[in-house]
């Protein structure tokens, strides 16, 4: 069996309900792969091909399992968290951003036009380039136009008929402590993510949230804590753009439960979440994936809905078929 399929991330989760936000964008429930539990931030241009490839050879695409979802950081890095130039007041980064805030995705693992052949063909030779200079200078491998990598790979995705899907982190930090997040800079990275990139699921993680005075708080009057606000941010961007005539995104709020940052029915289409599962499927182990259906039961019940809540897990959970 093909690498990307050993840990396979295939789940079907709830859909849209009456205390959720009902945007038309999860009429059905979402099903699909992500790469977290089997990849972690270990992916590429390459890999999400392979397991599109596969999704769609084996049936499983036209069988409902449409989206497919990049999860953890695909951006490219600069080591400790800096200040972005020209953006004093947001919280320190280590995602590299350009003069005008945009994200940069890592043009090692999402190579664009004008890249050249070695970039292009990673391996090896691409690997030992990047150690030499600490994997901090990717065009000095020939490796260029990130973003237009990444917007060249949805495009043909959608081609095959997927919906693509990304991860971002609200506050000061994403849920390992150790990564930036979209705090400050959420209007940029709504347009990168929806416009330029075609993206119709997100995954906001609100875990990284300790209340902060405005504007990276909420304003005076304002009835939630900072997890809520954050989900604010993005739901009222999503609400904007498909109000244009942009098709509705499927959001959902990753935090796990439903707990003190627990952002709320009506902002989310997917208001809450389960702990990442483990990578087994078994009865007696804390954390595998039949423990986490009867956490779902009691997750959604504590969310106000039923099986049709919104509630659940995310299309990331992973099976450990090796045939």
């Amino acid at each position: 069996m093909p690498r990307c399929c050993r840990w396979l991330g295939l789940a079907a989760v709830a859909a849209a309900p009456a205390r959720a936000w009902d945007n038309g964008a999860a009429l059905t429930p979402t099903r699909g792969w992500q790469n977290w539990n089997g990849f972690a931030n270990n992916f590429n241009a390459s890999l999400t091909l392979e397991i599109a490839h596969f999704l769609k050879d084996t049936g499983l695409l036209a069988a409902g399992f449409e989206y497919l979802t990049l999860g953890g950081m695909g951006f490219a890095e600069h080591g400790d968290p800096q200040e972005v130039p020209g953006f004093p007041n947001i919280p320190k980064q280590n995602i590299t951003r350009n003069a005008t805030g945009h994200l940069q995705a890592d043009p090692a693992r999402f190579p664009g036009p004008g890249s050249s052949p070695s970039c292009l063909a990673g391996g090896e030779e691409l690997a030992s380039c990047l150690l030499a200079n600490n994997y901090s200078s990717p065009e000095a491998c020939g490796c260029v136009n990130g973003n237009e990598g990444m917007r060249n790979l949805t495009d043909y995705l959608r081609s095959l008929g997927f919906k693509f899907g990304i991860y971002s982190a609200a506050g000061v930090n994403a849920c390992d402590g150790a990564h930036g997040t979209s705090e400050g800079f959420e209007q940029q990275d709504a347009d990168l993510f929806v416009n330029d990139w075609g993206a119709e699921y997100l995954m906001i993680d609100t875990c990284g949230t300790p209340a902060m005075p405005p504007p990276h708080g909420p304003p005076p009057g304002f009835v939630g804590g900072q997890g809520r606000w954050e989900l604010t941010k993005w739901h009222d961007m999503l609400a904007a753009k498909q109000a244009a005539g942009a098709k509705p995104v499927l959001l959902h709020d990753c935090h796990v439960g439903c707990g003190s940052n627990f952002a709320g029915p009506t902002l989310a289409v997917k208001p809450c979440d389960l702990a990442d599962p483990a990578q087994q499927w078994a009865f007696d182990t804390s954390g595998n994936h039949s423990a986490l259906v009867d956490q779902a039961r009691g997750l959604c019940a504590g969310c106000g809905g039923g099986p049709s809540s919104g509630c659940g897990g995310s299309a990331r959970t992973s099976g450990n078929a090796t045939g």
